[in-house]
């Protein structure tokens, strides 16, 4: 059986293993990814952890904290049904943005010895402000890896809040708060776990409008560092950012109508029962992202 193409993965985290990455930008860094297989052997990432407290760093290598891996792990799979997927490393900025030989070995060794038929490994590199995460798949009875496209659903995991506040006392989460993705290799973004057919004429019909989209809610949640920020479809398939609180509360929908880019975005804010008017929006051809960030700026509350 051939290795899958493809890892499904939400944002949260992407953006969790580059926060990771960014802590250690000249030593290696790494942790474990949890989540399921899908009956075509493709890896459902719900779950990142980085390294324990008594992990090793080295320039060249790293090791988990394995009495982390294990408290943290046995919670994961007994509490969450969630099951060891794959482990990631940085490779930093040594120029190797691929598994090295002893990765390859070790990861076939360990497949072998634990009979398993599947597993994902990711690999990072970073500069001082930026990091990149490649993925391969691994799959038994095979001598070779596949290099994997990340499909991504642009929103934060189900798991990410619950397993965070069940494991307050136990986790150890990165230093860097703000991720900085660069040179990822998308093959999708997804809304609901579900490749979407929007309307005939619609601007998310054009796949490259997917990175327009991840770009506009990067931003949306910079501008909103203590809120969740989210995809979400309406029930004519187009396409909300919604802003929320604590609470789950919608405080700010950015809806982008039939029409977009021609037409502006709409930007309710729910709790002040206000929307921005469209005065302002001046669409630039081929550059919808910045034409949305100076019209939110405009806009924001």
């Amino acid at each position: 059986m051939k290795p899958a193409d493809t890892v499904l993965v939400y944002q949260s985290e992407l953006d969790y293993l580059s926060r990771c990455i960014l802590d250690y930008p000249h030593i290696e860094t790494g942790g474990q990814l949890f989540g399921y297989w899908t009956s075509a052997g493709v890896p459902v990432v719900l779950y990142a952890i980085g390294p324990g407290d008594n992990a090793n760093h080295q320039p060249t290598f790293f090791n988990q904290d394995l009495d982390y891996l294990e408290t943290v792990g046995e919670i994961l799979v007994h509490e969450f049904g969630l099951q060891h997927i794959g482990e990631w490393h940085s490779h930093h900025q040594l120029g190797l943005a691929y598994p090295s030989g002893h990765d390859a070995h070790t990861i076939y060794d360990n497949m072998l010895r634990h009979n398993l038929r599947w597993f994902l490994l990711c690999i990072g590199n970073c500069t001082n402000t930026t990091s990149t995460i490649n993925a391969f798949n691994f799959v038994e009875s095979t001598s070779c890896y596949q290099e994997s496209q990340w499909e991504v659903l642009p929103m934060e995991s189900p798991f990410r809040k619950v397993i965070d506040r069940r494991l307050k006392r136990i986790l150890r989460h990165p230093y860097t708060k703000t991720p900085v993705l660069v040179g990822m290799k998308y093959k999708s973004m997804v809304v609901q776990g579900v490749k979407q057919q929007y309307p005939k004429g619609y601007w998310m019909n054009d796949k490259s409008n997917n990175k327009v989209l991840k770009t506009m809610l990067d931003f949306v949640q910079e501008q909103h560092d203590d809120m969740d920020c989210n995809v979400s479809l309406d029930e004519n398939r187009l396409v909300h950012i919604l802003v929320k609180n604590e609470e789950e509360a919608i405080t700010t929908d950015i809806l982008f109508p039939m029409g977009f880019p021609e037409r502006s975005p709409l930007i309710t804010y729910e709790t002040e029962g206000l929307c921005a008017s469209g005065l302002g929006w001046q669409p630039i051809e081929g550059e919808t992202e910045q034409s949305f960030i100076e019209y939110y700026k405009l806009h924001r509350l």
